[in-house]
């Protein structure tokens, strides 16, 4: 199974990670490519990970069609979307499962 991270916009994880290292290590500049390199390395490990940002999805509102249409997500493949850090708090993070079918009312005859 494969797992499917969809993270806010670049920008935004590029701006926390610039303002994490200048905090920590302050005088070091952040490597342009910190962002791809670290996503990289994180995604690696043996599984099929997958990360994706949320302007990388051509309809944003429907997260599990466009990654089963698009990318090639399978039923029981898991969805990982990951909200903007809220003031001074961690991310909303909602998990969710690509279902197996859609189930279709029969009309009652």
């Amino acid at each position: 199974m494969a797992t499917f991270f969809v993270l806010p916009p670049r920008e935004l994880l590029e701006h926390a990670l610039s303002d994490f290292l200048a905090r920590t290590l302050p005088g070091l500049p952040a490597p342009n490519d910190l962002p791809a390199r670290l996503l990289d390395e994180l995604a690696g490990g043996g599984r099929e990970t997958f990360v994706l940002y949320r302007e990388d999805l051509p309809e944003p509102d429907g997260v599990i069609a466009c990654l089963r249409d698009v990318y090639g997500a399978e039923p029981g493949d898991t969805v990982v979307e990951v909200g903007p850090p809220r003031a001074g708090g961690p991310a909303g993070v909602r998990e969710s499962v690509v279902p197996g079918h859609v189930s279709v009312d029969v009309p009652a005859r």
